[in-house]
Order: C-alpha cells, then structure tokens, then sequence
C-alpha cells in the first residue's frame, strides 16, 4: 500500500517521526512490512510509508526533505540519479554507480547519499564464499545493473558483458562491453550470468529472459536473479535444471540492501530472521 507524496504531505501521518521510500509506482513494495518490522523491534518512534511521485510532483521532493520529522528515504525507479541533486554528501559507492538509493537526514539537516544496492548485491554470495567470476554476463542494462557491475567490479571479474535488445542505445564505460542478446549464442566458456531485468516476474512471470540452450551453452558455475517475487523465477528453475552449482535469488538481496540501510539510519543492527520470515510469510499469500 503506497501513499502520493502530495497526500502523504497534508496528512497527519507526518505528525510523527517517519522514514520514506520515493519511487514513482511503489504500491506493491514490500520496504514498508520490511523497515517497519525492523523499527518495530527495536521500538523506534517512527513509522515507514512508500510514496507515490508521478512527474508532475517532483518539486514536492524539497518540502518533503525539508520537513522537520523526515528522518531518510529509500530511493528507486525512477529517482535514484535525480534526488542526487538535493544532497550534500555521497559515499564512495554512490560516486562509483552513479545512484542513490538511500538518504539520511544529519543532525544538523543536511541530506546524505548512499548507495546499498551493491552491498545487498554482494553479501550472499560472500556468505556462501563464492569463488569471485572472472567473466560475468549481465541480462539487461537498465537502472539495477549498475550495482551490479560495481559489485562484479569489487569482486575482481575482470570481463563484464552486458546484455542489452538495443546495445548501440547503451551507454557504458570501459569495464563493460555491450553486447546483444544473439551474441550470447557465440560465447563461452562465462562464470556467471545475472538477470537484471523484469523478466520474470508480473505479467512477464512465464518467461525467462534466455533459454535452457542459451544457459546450458554459456555453462555458469553462477545464476543470480535480481527478481525477488516469485522467488524462484523460470530462469532460476532452468538453471536448477542443468545442475549449476550456484543459484541465487533476489529475496536476499532485497534484505541486505534494507539491513544496510537500516545501519545507517539508526546504527542499530537489523533484525535479519526476523525481518526475512515476516517477508516469505508476505510472498507467499
């Protein structure tokens, strides 16, 4: 359940401390049940709503970090570059990817920038100690694969292909090569390959975004899908078919971003159980 910004600035919801995420179709995340899970636990006088920014309310971004109860903000599509402009200070990682996805308010009310996607990106296969991919494709080149190729980066891939139906359309820097989904079919031997796209899930919840024989000839020892819902998408089950070893999806990753998040906005430590059986409780309805 999401909440326009414009509303959600002239309610009584305001009258208390409160955290926010910012994005433009935000009615079916699930940051409100995760964060507010998280407050809850540690009893924190402050509530957590996702807003609803169309185009024509951007300019409602200022009275909204201007308030005196905002306390920080998630940020995703569209908004993770634009808000970029309202902030004093960025970590080294938002410098890297270009995006914030998370804002905290200081003590003395200035905004600072962070970025927690790669963080979130990198930490399940840290725990599982994944031997880092030397050569790495990535499925899609929209908004969620710049983390991705800062957290491929970080790890050591020296080789990042990113997939895109329009490559001559992609912007890229020197670390990536932009290649087309029909260049996969020449490829070989890659380590790993990440979906990064939508689909998957909605009304693209039936498809994959390659095939079985696309998969079984890139040959992976890594599958990681970005898509949390479903939590096992129909790429992950051909990958699951052809026995590669790891497979991943994007469940943990949502979790982690949040954890981090949390940390910086409370420097309290995330209740990840908990937080994690509330949220496969919630998909699973």
């Amino acid at each position: 359940m999401s909440i326009s910004i414009t509303n959600f600035l002239a309610s009584e919801l305001t009258n208390r401390p409160f955290f926010v995420l910012i994005g433009e179709k935000t009615d079916y995340s699930h940051s409100p049940l995760i964060h507010n899970t998280a407050l809850k636990f540690h009893s924190i006088n402050a509530s957590y709503y996702a807003l609803n920014v169309s185009e024509n309310e951007i300019s409602s971004l200022e009275y909204l970090f201007a308030h005196q109860n905002f306390l920080g903000a998630n940020v995703t599509i569209p908004y993770k570059r634009l808000v970029m402009s309202h902030l004093a200070t960025l970590d080294e990682v938002a410098e890297r990817v270009g995006a914030v996805n998370v804002i905290k308010k200081e003590a003395e009310g200035s905004l600072s920038g962070y970025n927690t996607d790669v963080d979130g990106f990198l930490r399940p296969m840290k725990i599982k100690h994944i031997t880092p991919p030397k050569r790495a494709v990535i499925l899609g080149s929209g908004g969620a694969s710049a983390a991705v190729v800062e957290g491929l980066r970080s790890m050591g891939t020296y080789k990042i292909y990113m997939v895109s139906r329009n490559p001559e359309n992609v912007n890229h820097n020197d670390a990536v090569a932009v290649i087309s989904y029909s260049d996969l079919n020449i490829m070989h031997p890659i380590d790993a390959v990440i979906n990064a796209t939508p689909v998957g899930m909605g009304n693209l919840i039936d498809q994959s975004p390659v095939s079985a024989e696309t998969l079984r000839h890139l040959n992976p020892d890594l599958v990681y899908d970005l898509i949390y819902k479903p939590q096992t998408t129909k790429f992950l089950r051909l990958a699951d078919s052809l026995d590669i070893s790891h497979i991943f999806g994007g469940l943990l990753m949502l979790v982690y971003q949040a954890a981090k998040a949390f940390q910086i906005w409370t420097d309290k430590p995330f209740p990840e159980e908990l937080v994690l059986e509330s949220l496969k409780a919630k998909l699973s309805e």
